[in-house]
């Protein structure tokens, strides 16, 4: 379903876009740990993209649990209590 939206923001920009998808459990078994796996591995993720190319744009997006994924990083960054900008 978050594909759709994906393929659109690629399809419409005039810049150069990559997509990455982030890899953890996304499980319903145990929740609360396969979701601050998917906290803990996107936010990786993104102290190494703004790293290596700190003038990237970053579009974030998510669906069910990569929705509250993406969410609680956004979260976490605006509030301070995750170090690093992007």
């Amino acid at each position: 379903m978050i594909g759709i939206v994906v393929d659109d923001i690629v399809a419409r920009s005039s810049q150069t876009v990559s997509r990455e998808a982030i890899d953890y459990p996304a499980s319903l078994i145990d929740y609360l740990n396969s979701e601050a796996q998917g906290v803990s591995a996107m936010k990786a993720r993104l102290a190494a993209k703004t790293s290596s190319c700190p003038s990237t744009k970053i579009v974030l997006t998510g669906y069910s649990q990569g929705a509250q994924v993406t969410g609680d990083v956004l979260a976490a960054y605006a509030t301070g209590t995750s170090k690093g900008k992007f």
